[in-house]
């Protein structure tokens, strides 16, 4: 006979014993799903009502699939927009009452597969993969494991759930920017080849073209110091700029950096214009205009996407773009204020 205990003494096990029904069908009770005949149900919710049963959140989560716990592979955390989403992302699982378990600096590839495993270890119900460095093949891979979303890139060839920013369009803002500022000399220093680095050349380029003129690419990534290269190097050729449209706030800022250091003045000697919007590209000292990628709507897109992917498998698949917003600072504008 069980004795009347505490409710942080009592065990699952107890009220099955008391129910007189198997463990697993009392769990499954107690959740409240199907599979549990009207009469058990009613016996096994009176008994937990008489030893006024409450179950241990943690416990339960550990002897679960965890279904409430969503696995979030990172890239590169250093970049500060990809810090910035994955923020949002994990506020975004909050409001929708789900835990996050991250796996950060999922760098090079060997690395993001690891980073996949351990948290196929911890049992999640779904992925979110941001920025990281994986293969088509990888990712259709994890998808037959557990749903996926991918952010950041449209995975135009897989059947895989997607939330993007509209890179194109958003190069296409920043050219027009600056063309409306009657600049014609505008040169892009590109992010390499993954996929958003990739969208934002083939905007500006198509933008430049369509306004007549010659698109000029420089190669770079995504950092500080490829941006300053960059310039230096078309700085150092004489070559006709009187604007520069960067991949990203890190190569704007590597870019202004060796502006500056020659004593040129920005915007009057050149113009420079961004894409992301992280934080410190609105200070004062900074005060650089970019594209803002709107991180809380790619957030909230990614985490219901998943959550509907996790209910219902059989859902066609989603490719979401996210339409960014010019934000103008004095990196072009002069007087422009913050």
């Amino acid at each position: 006979m069980i004795e009347k205990k505490g409710h942080q003494d009592l065990t699952l096990s107890d009220i099955a014993e008391k129910a007189g029904v198997s463990r697993s069908l009392a769990s499954l009770a107690l959740r409240g799903e199907p599979g549990v005949a009207p009469e058990k149900r009613a016996r096994i919710l009176e008994v937990a009502a008489e030893l006024n049963y409450r179950p241990n959140p943690i416990a339960r989560k550990l002897a679960s699939r965890a279904p409430e716990t969503l696995g979030v592979v990172v890239g590169r955390i250093v970049n500060p927009y990809v810090a910035m989403l994955v923020q949002a992302i994990d506020v975004a699982a909050r409001r929708a009452d789900k835990d996050v378990v991250l796996a950060i600096n999922a760098y090079p590839v060997e690395e993001a597969r690891s980073a996949v495993q351990r948290l196929l270890a911890h049992r999640v119900a779904g992925i979110i993969i941001v920025d990281a460095m994986l293969s088509d093949d990888d990712v259709r891979a994890i998808s037959t494991r557990v749903p996926v979303v991918y952010v950041g890139r449209q995975l135009s060839s897989l059947e895989i759930d997607t939330v993007s920013t509209d890179n194109v369009l958003g190069a296409t803002m920043a050219v027009e920017h600056l063309l409306n500022l009657g600049h014609t000399a505008i040169i892009h220093i590109d992010g390499g080849n993954g996929d958003g680095a990739t969208r934002r050349r083939a905007g500006y380029s198509e933008a430049m073209q369509r306004a007549g003129l010659n698109p000029r690419v420089y190669a770079a990534d995504y950092s500080i110091d490829a941006g300053a290269r960059a310039t230096a190097e078309l700085l150092a050729k004489n070559v006709p700029v009187t604007a520069i449209f960067a991949a990203n706030d890190l190569v704007a800022i590597g870019a202004m950096n060796e502006i500056r250091r020659r004593g040129l003045s920005i915007p009057n000697d050149i113009a420079v214009i961004g894409y992301d919007d992280m934080p410190l590209a609105g200070s004062e000292t900074v005060s650089l205009t970019t594209i803002r990628q709107l991180v809380d709507q790619i957030a909230e897109g990614s985490i219901e996407t998943l959550l509907r992917r996790i209910d219902d498998s059989s859902q066609p698949v989603r490719k979401q773009l996210i339409s960014p917003v010019l934000v103008v600072r004095r990196s072009t504008v002069s007087d422009q204020g913050n």
